[in-house]
């Protein structure tokens, strides 16, 4: 099975709900990937939300899915055919930050 066609990327829409609710959208086709909830009061309808960093950092993750399998398929390609792994470190280690910071 294939994913949806990256890129992914995050959308901030005002759904007039109390959830504040962030999408993952793909670029290329029209779906939403993801819906990401976002705690922004105490009511019971949103106690299970995370708060708004953690829900912001969950949505740069998912987002950077399709880029993180592409980057651990390239490793284990390069581990199996016996190439230097000096460079796919270096741009995994750049896609970490991307989606750490």
């Amino acid at each position: 099975m294939k994913h949806t066609p990256a890129p992914w990327n995050i959308h901030f829409i005002d759904d007039s709900t109390s959830c504040n609710c962030k999408y993952v959208l793909s670029s290329i086709v029209p779906i939403c990937v993801a819906t990401i909830h976002e705690k922004v009061d105490d009511s019971l309808e949103c106690s299970e939300y995370p708060e708004t960093e953690q829900a912001k950092a969950n949505a740069k993750l998912i987002s950077a899915a399709p880029e993180l399998l592409e980057a651990l398929t390239n490793i284990i390609d390069a581990i199996a055919n016996g190439y230097n792994l000096a460079g796919h470190i270096f741009l995994s280690k750049q896609l970490i930050k991307k989606v750490t910071e």
